[in-house]
């Protein structure tokens, strides 16, 4: 599956396998997008061909990360 398809409520984890999170998609975004959460501000640069996801880690942060930087979690 291409990551650039994920949708709202997959699992996904971020980083390496040794130091990895896993998280639960939130948000697509597929423009420059600024958002605030609980008085964080988020910012990140996406397009349609690279969507940016807020993803809330299971530590209940959230993250900003672009398709690339997650892998889908077999469910």
């Amino acid at each position: 599956m291409e990551n650039d398809k994920l949708n709202k409520g997959q699992k996904v984890r971020l980083g390496k396998a040794d130091n990895a999170a896993v998280g639960e998609i939130q948000s697509r975004f597929i423009q420059d997008t600024t958002i605030e959460i609980e008085g964080k501000t988020y910012e990140t640069e996406a397009t349609a061909e690279r969507p940016a996801y807020l993803i809330k880690v299971d530590d209940q942060k959230h993250v900003l990360k672009r398709a690339d930087e997650i892998l889908l979690v077999n469910q």
